[in-house]
């Protein structure tokens, strides 16, 4: 199995991103992602905006021609809340290894509609909450008693 290694230069690089573009006039839009990497998540970007997590799960075991070490392959998928010509997607692993190997990338695009969201958010947009809620508790995450207080009063805020 061929696979792309994504080095990085030195330890004070960010982790790996992917930048998905659509052609803008070419009627399609990105509605959702599946990765096959050796890293174990990912998390997509609208812009700068978070949009969602998708932690991977272990699909397989290659062996790495170069190096003769075994490589974990995690298979991730996110399907987007409104599809976008564009996003960013961060390549995440646990330690933050130095290398990530991608095997697969696969983008699901669907034609674009009047009822497609703009490219950019709106200002005063809500903050879903419970989504992130949902996504710190399935990353095993419990919130600190002042970061708890601070949801709420957001919540209620929004409320």
């Amino acid at each position: 199995q061929d696979l792309v290694n994504l080095k990085r230069n030195n330890q004070d690089e960010k982790p790996c991103l992917l930048h998905l573009m659509c052609d803008p006039k070419g009627g399609e839009e990105i509605d959702s992602i599946g990765i096959l990497s050796s890293a174990r998540n990912m998390e997509v970007y609208l812009g700068e905006e978070y949009c969602g997590t998708s932690r991977g799960k272990s699909v397989c075991t290659v062996l790495d021609n170069s190096e003769h070490e075994k490589i974990i392959l995690y298979k991730k998928y996110l399907k987007l809340k409104s599809s976008t010509h564009v996003c960013k997607i961060k390549l995440l692993s646990f330690g933050e290894k130095q290398c990530v190997f991608i095997s697969k990338v696969v983008v699901h695009v669907r034609p674009v509609t009047a009822s497609s969201s703009p490219c950019c958010p709106t200002l005063g947009s809500r903050i879903d909450l419970d989504g992130f809620q949902t996504i710190m508790e399935s990353m095993g995450s419990k919130l600190s008693p002042g970061a708890q207080q601070m949801l709420d009063m957001i919540k209620f805020q929004q409320g």
